[in-house]
């Protein structure tokens, strides 16, 4: 902070009573604090305190705190002495005597050790608490290298949230917790925190009526297994501070109890080597079957098989780079199916990272090497990694990547370019697994994804659809009574696209059945907005002449067969067979068997009914109320208002009339308008329909 920054603060807050230091809500001159503390002029006014350093008894400091009863803030940076026999003078002096005020939120007090916090301070405020006495094991390294395998530990202070009360979220910490590993030092019994956590952490682990069993792991650092139960050596001399507390006995119980369980000791492991010591606790744990998320959302439906497909496919703990592909349409699942699998198999790899929305992150000039240093920061644990370019991205990753076994997913993935920036093969270490998820199937198999790992996402089965929209509209497996033939037309309309059936169902849920009548209309006729903008993200990377043949095959040509279709749309000049390819690659059509023909050209085209309806709203958006301005028609009555008007013109070029209730004579009149109809061959399709 610039000098004048600070004066201007330092003004603000003195300004009031300047000759008064007692009642200012912030103290920082350390004479001030010192003359304060001295004299007992102490008030409510005081809300937070820094001295650096102090000359005056801590006895005064308590005496004077009492009266400070709004104090937030404390920072006191001198030392605070305990060696040698004074010690348990002042341990006895400090949990007996001592006074902090318990409004107390931000308490730093250097080589303030953390057992001597007075018993009667409750710390209901406290949002951070910075009194060192962490153990060195956690230090360095190690804690990063349990967070780097998915193992969170909480250590009394630092992995509390700020904002959240430390009474409060240390038993909820210890209550959540999948299983329990607590590391005996030589200090650990003079705390009657932590011996007071042991004892709730036994009490779970031993209770009959817990649901979730929980493993508990003792690690002995510097001292024996018989130490610890038998509270001899240097733990005896810790916990003997505790000797006439009435809880000893219970403290001793459960120290005896932990002891007895089978653990690890660094000096019977690794040779006594620290670094080596972690590597082996975080791999025995890693493999335990608690450590993987097995949970999937309540509301997610037809997981199970797909997600027991894909793992077949990874086959984990082989030793060999693999590369996997889901796709599908946009809104059917492929990201919500990465992260299942994510979650269920990330354990068991030493790095990991899932990297969201890669096109649209990719539009941004930095894009790319902002998620090379996510990939990077994410495997290694490593917040202060930094890339500055792609290139250097590509070259740390190339460094880097061969040293861990990692498992990296990249969603949404459109362009060929994006992998080969951040994932290519030779640069991962055998074992590595790679997911890939995109709507181009091309985009996939240009990067060497072999086509037996690219899973096709389909869409839910009617069965599995039902109980989706009855999960988001009912919170129930089936639809609530009244509501049944409402939900089948809404799951007929959706079509078994997951997002679609989410984003109907949640809006619709609480309304009444004529508000469910009333919405099943207006979608007959128009598009559902949110799940129109995804659909249309592969239609707007389409080249100009593939969006033609997207229209016309969705607008006129859905279901014809396959030979069919390639006859027409090459008539119309358009190259059909690497086009029709393109929209199959993104998940736009599909081609289907028909149930006479097993031959390739017999095939009928398919379309997710929405897919369809966004190429038809396309047409129509511009002119929506003059349908003689669309370039393509489709609608029976719109066709035949047009030829009954005679308002055909040269911008139509396209007509499908499934049937005709006007003279024939009259239609081939209202035809010869429509001259964009025959200048270029262009479609008139008229089913079932004689002339």
């Amino acid at each position: 902070m610039h000098d004048h920054i600070e004066e201007m603060g330092v003004h603000t807050v003195r300004r009031l009573d300047p000759d008064e230091p007692e009642r200012h809500k912030l103290l920082w001159i350390k004479d001030e604090i010192e003359h304060i503390e001295k004299e007992d002029m102490g008030t409510e006014a005081i809300r937070g305190i820094k001295l650096p350093y102090m000359r005056v008894h801590a006895a005064i400091i308590s005496q004077s705190l009492r009266k400070m009863r709004n104090l937030c803030f404390l920072y006191v940076g001198w030392p605070f002495e305990t060696s040698g026999s004074y010690s348990r003078r002042v341990y006895e002096y400090f949990t007996s005597k001592y006074h902090l005020p318990n409004s107390l939120q931000f308490l730093h007090w250097k080589g303030y050790p953390f057992r001597y916090l007075p018993k009667t301070f409750q710390g209901d405020n406290l949002v951070e608490m910075e009194i060192p006495e962490s153990h060195k094991l956690w230090k360095g390294g190690g804690k990063k290298a349990f967070r780097r395998s998915g193992i969170i530990a909480f250590k009394d202070d630092k992995d509390i949230m700020v904002g959240e009360k430390i009474s409060e979220e240390l038993p909820k910490a210890i209550k959540e917790s999948k299983f329990y590993m607590v590391i005996f030092s030589k200090k650990f019994a003079d705390s009657y925190w932590c011996l007071n956590e042991l004892v709730e952490i036994l009490k779970i682990c031993q209770n009959p009526e817990e649901e979730e069993k929980r493993a508990f792991y003792p690690v002995f650092y510097d001292v024996k297994p018989s130490e610890v139960r038998e509270q001899k050596g240097p733990v005896g001399e810790a916990f003997s501070v505790h000797s006439e507390n009435e809880a000893a006995g219970r403290w001793r119980e459960a120290m005896e109890k932990a002891a007895n369980l089978e653990g690890w000791e660094l000096t019977k492991t690794a040779d006594g080597h620290e670094v080596q010591f972690i590597e082996k606790i975080i791999h025995n744990i890693s493999q335990k079957p608690y450590l993987a998320n097995f949970s999937v959302n309540k509301n997610l439906v037809g997981m199970t098989t797909r997600v027991e497909k894909l793992l077949l496919s990874l086959q984990v703990g082989f030793d060999d780079i693999r590369m996997l592909g889901i796709t599908g349409l946009g809104g059917v699942g492929n990201t919500t199916l990465a992260s299942v699998v994510f979650n269920r198999i990330a354990n068991q790899f030493d790095g990991k990272s899932f990297v969201e929305n890669v096109r649209e992150r990719s539009k941004d000039p930095k894009g790319l090497h902002d998620m090379q240093q996510q990939v990077l920061t994410s495997v290694f644990g490593d917040p202060k990694i930094r890339v500055s370019s792609d290139v250097e991205g590509r070259n740390m990753m190339k460094r880097r990547m061969p040293n861990i076994k990692v498992l990296v997913v990249l969603d949404d993935v459109n362009d060929v370019k994006q992998l080969e920036a951040l994932a290519e093969p030779s640069w991962f270490r055998p074992g590595s697994r790679i997911i890939i998820t995109s709507r181009d199937t091309q985009v996939l198999v240009a990067h060497g994804v072999e086509s037996h790992n690219i899973h096709d996402v389909g869409t839910l089965s009617d069965e599995d659809a039902i109980r989706l929209l009855s999960r988001h509209a009912f919170g129930t497996e089936s639809p609530t009574q009244g509501y049944e033939e409402l939900s089948e037309k809404v799951v007929r309309y959706a079509a078994g696209l997951p997002l679609t059936i989410k984003t109907l169902s949640s809006s619709l849920g609480a309304q009444s059945t004529d508000v469910w009548e009333d919405a099943i209309k207006e979608l007959k006729e128009i598009p559902w907005d949110d799940t129109l903008k995804i659909l249309k993200i592969s239609y707007d990377a389409l080249r100009e002449h593939q969006k033609d043949i997207f229209l016309h095959v969705a607008c006129l040509l859905k279901g014809e067969r396959k030979k069919n279709i390639i006859r027409i749309l090459e008539s119309l000049g358009f190259h059909a067979q690497i086009g029709l390819s393109v929209l199959e690659q993104r998940s736009l059509i599909t081609f289907r068997h028909d149930s006479h023909y097993d031959e390739d050209d017999y095939k009928r085209l398919g379309m997710h009914d929405h897919i369809e309806e966004m190429g038809m709203h396309i047409v129509r958006s511009l002119h929506p109320d003059e349908p003689q301005q669309h370039k393509l028609l489709w609608i029976n009555d719109e066709i035949e208002d047009i030829i009954e008007k005679d308002m055909g013109t040269e911008v139509i070029r396209g007509i499908k009339l499934s049937y005709l209730r006007l003279p024939p004579a009259k239609v081939l009149h209202s035809l010869r308008k429509m001259s964009g109809l025959f200048s270029s061959r262009r479609v008139v399709k008229l089913c079932n329909i004689s002339i």
